[in-house]
Parts: C-alpha cells; sequence; structure tokens
C-alpha cells in the first residue's frame, strides 16, 4: 500500500515536469547612451510591454535571465530572457579588449520564472515529495 502511495504522489510531481515550459522573451541592450529593444525587459522587469513575448520551449528546456556588462570607454549592458537547452547559476568576471566584462545566468523551471534572479526550487513537485515521504514514513 505505501508503494501505491508513494508512486502516486511522485507521478503526481512528475505530471507538470512533462508538460511544455512557458519563459518570457526578450533582450534590451545599451550601448553608448542610446537604448535597443523593450525598457520592460531591462531589471526592473515589466511583463506588461507588447515587446516582451511568452515562448513555449522544447522539452528538457529551462528558463534563462542572463546580464552583461562590459565597461570601458563605451559602456554596455544587456539582459536577455528566454528558452535554454542547457543552463548554469554563475557569475564570470573577466576582461574583454581591455574592457572589464561581467556575465551572469540565472536558470528556472517553472512557467514564467524568468521575470527575476535566481529561482532554484519547484515548490510543487518539493511539497508533492515531501507529503510522498511522510506518508510512507507514518
Amino acid at each position: 500500500m505505501k508503494i501505491a502511495t508513494v508512486s502516486f504522489f511522485l507521478i503526481l510531481a512528475l505530471i507538470g515536469k512533462t508538460a511544455s515550459l512557458k519563459c518570457y522573451r526578450c533582450s534590451w541592450q545599451t550601448y553608448e547612451g542610446k537604448e535597443y529593444g523593450p525598457v520592460a525587459c531591462k531589471s526592473p522587469f515589466s511583463a506588461n510591454s507588447t515587446r516582451v513575448t511568452e515562448e513555449i520551449c522544447r522539452q528538457n528546456y529551462q528558463c534563462r535571465k542572463e546580464t552583461s556588462a562590459v565597461s570601458g570607454s563605451d559602456v554596455i549592458t544587456r539582459v536577455s530572457r528566454g528558452c535554454t537547452p542547457t543552463c548554469e547559476e554563475k557569475c564570470m568576471d573577466g576582461t574583454f579588449l581591455g574592457s572589464a566584462v561581467k556575465i551572469c545566468s540565472s536558470c528556472c523551471s517553472s512557467d514564467l520564472c524568468n521575470h527575476a534572479g535566481p529561482v532554484t526550487l519547484d515548490l510543487v513537485a518539493m511539497t508533492v515529495l515531501v507529503i510522498a515521504t511522510i506518508v510512507t514514513v507514518f
């Protein structure tokens, strides 16, 4: 009986993961004091812009938000949001052609989750798994 209960809860947790993921898609940047792309895409984010769209990701893709900044004689800032096949939560600092560069990526796996910074837990899946564990133990 306990195996059937745990199996039921695990299947419930996984059902949401097989459906297609939906992410915000947009790109914004500044270069030489001019802005390109929807201002709503930058931080703070606003999904109300007509130029910020929603895209359905391919299976096993994640949502991503990437920010990059290059400082030097011309400051360049870029924010990009969308679907990606691979994503790693990280920030990298370096130099390119004598200018300081910082690139940060955040990843998440729930619908329209790439509106802000990193999202690391799928709350529904975690809740279902905790309930399944409690039912199994008691």
